[in-house]
């Protein structure tokens, strides 16, 4: 039986808020999530930077955009 993944969603305002976080908590967590208010804000530049950052984690990005 494996380990349950731990995900974060990045619901920040800004990518410096986005850096500060995924710094903080980035060995603890698998997966790192986009977060819908990042996604808007910041799109396709955040998941790259993300990538960038943190190869061996995954990237979703969470678009909920009524």
């Amino acid at each position: 039986m494996s380990l349950p993944m731990l995900q974060v969603a990045l619901d920040n305002q800004t990518m410096d808020s986005a850096y500060e976080t995924t710094r903080l908590i980035a060995e603890e967590v698998d997966i790192i999530e986009v977060g819908t208010i990042l996604c808007v804000r910041e799109a396709e530049r955040a998941v790259r930077a993300l990538q960038a950052l943190y190869p061996h984690k995954s990237e979703l990005a969470a678009a909920n955009i009524p």
